[in-house]
């Protein structure tokens, strides 16, 4: 009902929300573009030390929903969506500063 247009500038503005907080994180280095125009909805990621799967292990622990990517070099990557609200992009950073 809102319409395309309104769903892809919500995606959007909650990634790039995500992604400027996860590139003021030590140690943790953000792989997707930060330009809105050349991302989506997914953010990948990785942090100093850690595997992709110990990095998404530790993150479930604290409740947060994130995955690795599907392909041979994978990726830690979160994916902010409709469902979700500046609030709840807040607290996987905050988790995400716990674990980094």
């Amino acid at each position: 009902r809102i319409g395309r247009k309104r769903v892809a500038e919500r995606i959007a503005a909650l990634n790039t929300q995500l992604k400027d907080g996860l590139a003021e994180i030590p140690k943790l280095k953000v792989l997707t573009p930060r330009d809105p125009a050349l991302s989506a909805g997914i953010t990948c990621f990785e942090v100093d030390g850690q595997t992709p799967g110990e990095t998404v292990r530790a993150l479930h622990e604290r409740k947060v929903v994130a995955s690795t990517s599907p392909y041979k070099i994978t990726k830690a990557r979160l994916a902010p969506s409709l469902v979700n609200d500046e609030r709840e992009v807040e607290a996987a950073l905050r988790a995400v500063r716990e674990i980094a």
